[in-house]
């Protein structure tokens, strides 16, 4: 009797200890002492933007970059040749894609009236001033992507003057083929139809359509009073040909509650076009 009852005590106290063993572990794995329980490894970053200053590599067509001297006569044309390649940006930064830039001749600190004329592949090219500077296009949206081959290029030149002892110092140069943004046609209201309720519009300029039609990238309308826009497909756009556009379909046909329509137009290498439609 007196044995059965020790080990009633024993298996209820062994139970109790195997219980709040069991709540004491589950209790330690749910609340980390947040100190950790050992040392720390601190870290701090500085994040910056790559620049990136070398996409473009160009060498003389011995492949040397060191500065060439020329000796030329007054009038005559010197050819110099060069090449055009990927730079070391290419293989320091694998994110790195394709480039597309402008090869030119820049011309600084001297009368630009000096030069005679230059060539660039065999083609006379015309002279551009920029904040004070001559430059001449030698090659127009080069693509520079990695491990490509190097491109040939030649231009000539010829001067009026003699340099009389202070040579003509030039350089060729590359820089992004960026395309400036144009201004866009400026559209007119000419006629409208209205066919059974269903509506037509024809906006005219006095500068050609066609170039700016077809780089036509997106139109939206607004049949709100200019505050919201929606956009509409461009087969609604027609292309006339007395330099016309007819806007037809949905994008055409008006909110009875404001009589006007808005429209916005967006074609690659125009800024944002604009014509309004409305009924008095």
């Amino acid at each position: 009797m007196k044995h059965s009852k020790l080990m009633s005590k024993l298996t209820k106290t062994s139970m109790a200890l195997l219980l709040a063993g069991a709540l004491s572990a589950q209790s330690a794995i749910a609340t980390p002492a947040p100190a950790g329980i050992g040392n720390e490894l601190e870290m701090e970053f500085n994040v910056y933007d790559v620049v990136y200053s070398n996409i473009v590599k160009l060498t003389w067509d011995d492949g040397e970059q060191a500065m060439k001297q020329f000796q030329t006569r007054r009038g005559a044309a010197q050819q110099v040749n060069y090449k055009v390649t990927a730079g070391t940006d290419f293989e320091d930064y694998t994110e790195l894609v394709a480039e597309k830039v402008d090869v030119l001749l820049k011309v600084t600190g001297m009368d630009p009236n000096n030069i005679q004329s230059v060539t660039a592949d065999g083609n006379a090219v015309q002279p551009v001033q920029i904040d004070g500077d001559t430059y001449y296009l030698l090659k127009d949206g080069v693509n520079i992507e990695r491990s490509m081959a190097a491109i040939d290029g030649s231009m000539s030149i010829a001067f009026n003057s003699v340099t009389s002892g202070n040579p003509y110092s030039l350089k060729i140069v590359t820089v992004k083929d960026e395309v400036q943004a144009q201004e866009p046609p400026q559209l007119h209201y000419v006629s409208d139809l209205n066919n059974e309720g269903v509506w037509s519009i024809t906006f005219g300029s006095q500068s050609s359509l066609t170039n700016w039609y077809n780089n036509l990238t997106s139109a939206t309308v607004s049949k709100d009073a200019n505050t919201t826009y929606a956009p509409f497909n461009l087969s609604e756009i027609t292309l006339n040909s007395d330099n016309t556009i007819t806007i037809t379909g949905d994008a055409a046909q008006m909110d009875y509650n404001h009589w006007v329509l808005f429209y916005k137009f967006n074609a690659t290498g125009y800024k944002e076009g604009t014509a309004i439609w409305g009924i008095d």
